[in-house]
């Protein structure tokens, strides 16, 4: 159970595969790198804190991160026999909701039909709006820093149960924060591989642990 001894609070992610199919270790060393390549680019496109990093001079390596210590993934359990499931965190400080947009959207392009796309937008609202009130919790502080607000795009309406996780307009809004940084092509390089490999989603969670708190979901 993953307890938050941060002074931050922290995003925990879960995801749980499908029945049909038990990985090898080399298989599963390979997916989880994958989740943490397409988390590390969509950190590094869209993190103010990463605006100087050169996308196009780099290759990425699965020994190396160009991330701070304090921004990378937490692997927090794993259970490889069938189905499988892995937990992971992050400190949810800074401008994280558009890398956990992203990371959701690359999970959803390996989820399956059962995949609860509608709660997992609902988690990742909550998200924003709990990083966001952190930001904005002394307006003369975040006034002084410029933090800027929500633009009108990123509100959720649901309207009827989506198929994908993201909407177009959101989708495009993504894409082109990637083509500003020039991502683009290790994103999209990143979502293919992990969609060659032989896992599928079946559900993704996403939770908010204040300082001080465990999690509250399923072992």
């Amino acid at each position: 159970m993953a307890l938050n001894n941060s002074d931050f609070p922290v995003v925990l992610i879960s995801a749980t595969g499908t029945e049909t199919h038990h990985p090898t270790i080399l298989e599963f060393s390979r997916f989880l790198y994958q989740v943490h390549l397409s988390y590390e680019i969509a950190r590094l496109a869209t993190d103010p804190e990463y605006a100087s990093f050169p996308f196009p001079q780099h290759t990425f390596s699965p020994l190396t991160s160009r991330l701070q210590v304090r921004d990378r993934l937490r692997l927090e359990a794993v259970r490889h026999e069938s189905p499988w499931r892995f937990k992971t965190t992050l400190i949810g400080i800074g401008a994280v909701a558009p890398t956990l947009w992203l990371l959701a959207q690359s999970l959803d392009k390996i989820g399956n039909y059962e995949l609860n796309r509608e709660k997992v937008r609902a988690e990742i609202q909550e998200i924003e709006t709990r990083t966001r009130s952190e930001r904005l919790s002394n307006v003369e502080t975040a006034t002084r820093l410029g933090v800027p607000l929500v633009p009108s795009e990123l509100e959720m309406s649901l309207p009827r149960r989506p198929q994908t996780v993201l909407t177009p307009l959101e989708s495009d809004r993504l894409r082109s924060m990637l083509t500003d940084r020039e991502a683009v092509q290790f994103y999209e390089r990143s979502q293919r591989t992990l969609k060659t490999l032989p896992f599928r989603v079946s559900d993704l969670d996403l939770e908010v642990i204040l300082p001080g708190n465990s999690e509250h979901g399923k072992e």
